[in-house]
C-alpha cells in the first residue's frame, strides 16, 4: 500500500523545507513575557545564594530551584502556545552560559576539600548570574521585537 499519493518534484520539496524550516525560527524567536526574564534571572540569583546554606540544604535548594526554573519556563511556553525550543540568539544562549558557569564554579570550588569558598565569592557570583542573564534577556527581547 502506498502512503506517499502524489509524487513531488524537487522544487516543491525544497519549499515544503523552507517551510519548515520558517516554522521552527518562527517558534525560536517568538517573544517570550517580560516577566519570565526576572522570575528567571531571580531564580537563578537565589540558585547561587543557595550555597551559603549547610551542606546537604544547598543541594536540596538546587534541586528545587532547579524544578522551579524548569516548571516556570515549560508553563510559560504552554501559555504562549509553543514547545520548549531554545531561542535562536546566540548572545542570549552565550548570557546564559556564563550565568550557569557562575554558578557552577562556586559549587565545584565549595566542594572542593582545598579551596574554602565563602560569602565572599559565593555572593558576588550569585549576583553576577543574574545580572548577566538580564543583559542577555534585554538582548534576547531586543531580538524578538521588531
Amino acid at each position: 500500500m502506498e502512503n506517499n499519493l502524489s509524487a513531488q518534484d524537487a522544487a516543491s520539496a525544497r519549499a515544503a523545507l523552507a517551510d519548515v524550516d520558517a516554522a521552527k525560527k518562527a517558534v525560536k524567536d517568538a517573544p517570550w513575557p517580560t516577566w519570565l526574564y526576572f522570575v528567571n534571572a531571580a531564580l537563578l540569583t537565589l540558585m547561587g545564594l543557595s550555597l551559603l546554606l549547610g551542606e546537604p540544604a544547598w543541594i536540596w535548594g538546587w534541586c528545587a530551584i532547579g524544578v522551579a526554573i524548569l516548571v516556570v519556563n515549560l508553563g510559560a511556553a504552554r501559555a504562549m502556545g509553543i514547545s520548549s525550543a531554545l531561542p535562536s540568539s546566540v548572545a542570549f544562549l552565550t548570557c546564559v552560559g556564563v550565568a550557569i558557569g557562575l554558578l557552577v564554579v562556586p559549587a565545584v570550588l565549595r566542594e572542593a576539600a582545598f579551596f574554602p569558598v565563602g560569602p565572599a565569592l559565593i555572593v558576588p557570583c550569585a549576583l553576577g548570574a543574574g545580572v548577566v542573564y538580564l543583559v542577555g534577556s534585554a538582548i534576547h527581547y531586543r531580538s524578538t521585537r521588531r
